[in-house]
Parts: C-alpha cells; sequence; structure tokens
C-alpha cells in the first residue's frame, strides 16, 4: 500500500496534551498544524467539505479546535490527517491496510462436458486485454474459470488443439497478472505473471515469454520495483531475434527507463537515450500477440523518451524543456480508447515531474490531479505510485502549505481506500 501521509514534525507531537476531560487534545493539533500551513478556517472547512461533498462552515473547525470536538468518525479523521499532513497515529488512527484480495480462494474447477470453443476464447482473451479492470461482468469468476477449463481440457484435446490451448492458457494467466495489479493486487499478479512466464518457457513459446516477462516489468515498474523490472527485462532482451520487433521496442524502451531511474551522471543518461534510439527503430504497424493487438508505435516512443528527460535521480541530468517540446510537438490523443487514456495520464505525469523541475507548481500540481482523474475513471491504480512521487515532490517543495496540494492528497487517498469515502462511511457522527 503507498502511504500519502508526508510525516511532519513528529517527534514534536508524540506526547499530545490532554483536554479538560482527561482525553488527547487532538483539535489543539490540527489548530496547530492548519497555522503551520497558514490556512484559516475558511480554507480548511472548503478543502473538508469537498472531501466529503458537503458543506461544511469554518465553525465547524472552530468547535474541532476550540472544544476538541474532533468528529469521532474514522473516515472523517483519515481525511482531516490527509488534508494537515498529520500521521494518521496522531489522530488516534491505525495505518491504512490493503483491503483483502478477493481474488484468493477462486481457483474453482469447473467440469468440462464439451469442446471448447478456441474462437470465442480469442476474442474474449482480446476483450480482457483491452478493456482490463473496467470490463463488465464478473471478471475474475470468467478469468479463473476460464484458466481452469482450458487448464483441465489441455492433456485430452488432440495434438493440433494443444499449441493454440497452451497460448490460450499462456495469454489469460499474463491477462488476469495484467487485471489484477490494475486493481492493486500485486501479489496475486506477480503470481499469474509467473504462471504465465513458466508456461511459455516450457513450452518455447518465446513470443509469449518476451511479453509476459514484459508485461510482469511494467507492472514492476509501476509499484516502483526498477531493479527487480530491469532483470525481467534483461531476460526478455536475451530472446533476441525470437523477440517479435514491436515488443522488442517496448521492451528497449523500457529498458531505457529502467536505466535513466539509476542514472548518475551524463554517460548513464546517453546510454539510455541510446537504447531509445533502438527502440524507436521499431516503430511499425501493430501486431497481433495471442488476440492482443502489440502496437510500440511513434506517440508510445514519444512519451517514453520524454519520460527519460525527467526520470535521473539526479537532477542536473533533468532537460525539462526538451521533454515539454517534444510532448508538445510530436503528441496526438485523438482515439477515446482505454490505451489513449492511459496514455494521457502519463502524458500528464510527465509533464508534471517537468514543471515542478521549472518551479511552475500550482500547474505541476493541477496535471497530477488530471492524471489520477483519469486512472479513477478507467478503473486502474497503474500510475498510482507516479502520482504518489509528484505528490511527495510537491510536499517538499515551496508550494507545500498550498490547498491544491492538500487536495491532492485526499483525492489519492480515495483512489487507495474508496471504503472511506462511501455515503454510508460519512453518516455516523458530527463533522
Amino acid at each position: 500500500m503507498i502511504d500519502v501521509s508526508v510525516c511532519w514534525n513528529e517527534q514534536c507531537y508524540l506526547l499530545l496534551e490532554l483536554d479538560k476531560q482527561g482525553q488527547p487534545n487532538y483539535g489543539k493539533l490540527l489548530k496547530k498544524r492548519r497555522e503551520e500551513l497558514t490556512w484559516s478556517r475558511e480554507q480548511l472547512a472548503q478543502q473538508y467539505g469537498r472531501a466529503l461533498e458537503q458543506d461544511i462552515g469554518a465553525d465547524a473547525i472552530r468547535m474541532m479546535e476550540e472544544y476538541n470536538q474532533v468528529p469521532k468518525n474514522r473516515q472523517r479523521r483519515y481525511i482531516l490527517a490527509a488534508l494537515l499532513g498529520i500521521p494518521p497515529l496522531l489522530l488516534g488512527l491505525p495505518a491504512l491496510r490493503q483491503p483483502t484480495d478477493p481474488i484468493e480462494g477462486m481457483g474453482i474447477l469447473r467440469r468440462v462436458h464439451e469442446p471448447l470453443d478456441l474462437a470465442e476464447y480469442h476474442a474474449k482473451l482480446g476483450y480482457y486485454f483491452r478493456q482490463g479492470a473496467s470490463a463488465a461482468g464478473d471478471i475474475f469468476g470468467d478469468l479463473v474459470g476460464r484458466i481452469s477449463l482450458l487448464h483441465d481440457t489441455l492433456p485430452y484435446v488432440k495434438r493440433a488443439d494443444q499449441h493454440e490451448m497452451t497460448r490460450l492458457l499462456c495469454g489469460f494467466n499474463t491477462a488476469a497478472g495484467k487485471i489484477a495489479h490494475e486493481i492493486g493486487f500485486h501479489q496475486t499478479a506477480d503470481r499469474y505473471h509467473e504462471k504465465a512466464i513458466f508456461l511459455a518457457t516450457e513450452n518455447n513459446l518465446d513470443d509469449l515469454q518476451g511479453f509476459a516477462r514484459w508485461r510482469r516489468a511494467v507492472d514492476m515498474v509501476d509499484q516502483g520495483e526498477y531493479e527487480a523490472a530491469l532483470a525481467e527485462l534483461t531476460q526478455a532482451k536475451k530472446l533476441g531475434s525470437r523477440l517479435p520487433a514491436q515488443l522488442n521496442g517496448y521492451v528497449s524502451s523500457l529498458m531505457a527507463e529502467m536505466i535513466v531511474r539509476a542514472a548518475q551522471d551524463s554517460q548513464d543518461l546517453s546510454t539510455a537515450l541510446k537504447m531509445m534510439d533502438e527502440a524507436e527503430r521499431a516503430i511499425g504497424p501493430g501486431m497481433q500477440l495471442n488476440a492482443y493487438q502489440t502496437q510500440f508505435d511513434r506517440e508510445r516512443h514519444i512519451l517514453d523518451k520524454a519520460l527519460v528527460r525527467v526520470a535521473a535521480p539526479v537532477k542536473k541530468l533533468h532537460t525539462p524543456n526538451k521533454a515539454i517540446q517534444e510532448l508538445e510537438a510530436g503528441l496526438s490523443l485523438p482515439q477515446e480508447t482505454r490505451r489513449s487514456a492511459y496514455r494521457q495520464s502519463f502524458c500528464n505525469i510527465i509533464q508534471a515531474r517537468a514543471y515542478i523541475d521549472k518551479g511552475q507548481f500550482e500547474f505541476a500540481t493541477q496535471l497530477a490531479l488530471d492524471a489520477l482523474v483519469i486512472v479513477e475513471e478507467i478503473h486502474s491504480m497503474s500510475y498510482l505510485f507516479d502520482i504518489v512521487l509528484l505528490y511527495k515532490a510537491l510536499k517538499t517543495s515551496s508550494y507545500k502549505n498550498a490547498t491544491a496540494v492538500a487536495e491532492l492528497g485526499v483525492e489519492l487517498m480515495k483512489a487507495q481506500h474508496p471504503e472511506l469515502f462511501t455515503k454510508k462511511g460519512f453518516t455516523s457522527e458530527s463533522q
């Protein structure tokens, strides 16, 4: 789970004062933090009300601060903690935990009563790759059921069908990993990716092994596991000419990103840019790979190269103006598809990084908020880690006390813990 809270002066508040009733004086803590942020009560009330989708007045904040009437409702207190950048522990709250993985225990085997319609399986696999977590219906029930049926049926079909069914089985495991990752169940996602890689390797399906390794690496990058992702990509790269050209473009491009994320000098940056040039040579028309349209096109290359311009841990290696110019000059995202939405979100994240480098924090914050709106609309948590990194960068900037940054913190909490923001969660106790 990504913790969006940024601790502040924790040591000063390890021992909370008690109020007249002998209770921890959370109200005094709220007031002190609000004043440190140089916010008025009206400003805090406005942000608090926006998070609750209710009208909250400054008097409600006054009652909390002066009379320690801080809400007993845990959801409301979590929101106050996120808004003010207070560790939840200091408001008497436990750390938020990741919800129970709904995929666990779903591996129910189904009896085979009739031959599988492989054409329909191919169509469904393509649908799940395109729609991901936004696919309609019982996604996991269908995925797990199909994986079980393929697994149980495979030993009993004629040899001519076994190859196709093995490819499908590999594909459905990869799709299950992708979708589990999108909704934040990363350990389960990794297990499905491992199964796909094992199947592809054991059956000499080099194209699908490369695809499964790249897909697993993408998910690792989304969690900040850069070394593990690079190791996976290195294994994919060893397939050499057995890797389809466009897939090789994806692998080379992501490897360039991993190199630059660890870059310490201009030589490292040069190595990453050379790998981006190698990836560019793989640009071409889309290819069909196991019911999935793999398309390493020019817009994908522009996005990835722009990221390389601003992703190094050493700021002097950043060239934010080049990143912005490349995006503005060469990028066009007119299609209203899920992939385009992903790319637009990624574009916003890259631009936000560049504008943070340039000191234009207000615009960077809005770009981060826009990126978060997009990933929520497509029901994906894939870019949350990158947006959290933007939030943390803003919280260490001169713009850290801005209400827009606080709003970004609350929106991140909403994305990670939607259970806190149900109408039912806000009904008990007062403001």
